[in-house]
């Protein structure tokens, strides 16, 4: 029988979610899941369920090829643009 913790992972998967953590730690979150995936050399969608479980997709960085994160991304731009702006 395997084990499982209260939140519903196995030790495999919380043994997944610490290394991701220690990943995006050491580099400030500043990460895609793909960087992680090919990082740890895990799949893509392994890498994108244990962050979903953990509550963790939202510090990562976007993509553009993300279509559901166009707005989230064109914020991003306009905010850096607006900084680029006020340094000048």
């Amino acid at each position: 029988m395997t084990h499982r913790f209260p939140d519903g992972m196995t030790v495999q998967t919380k043994t997944l979610a610490f290394r991701i953590w220690q990943a995006a730690e050491a580099r400030g979150w500043d990460m895609t899941l793909a960087d992680v995936a090919d990082h740890l050399d895990v799949s893509l969608p392994r890498v994108r369920r244990v962050a979903q479980i953990s509550g963790w997709l939202t510090r990562f960085r976007t993509t553009i090829t993300d279509p559901s994160n166009y707005n989230g991304i064109t914020e991003r731009v306009d905010e850096d643009l607006e900084q680029m702006a006020v340094r000048a």
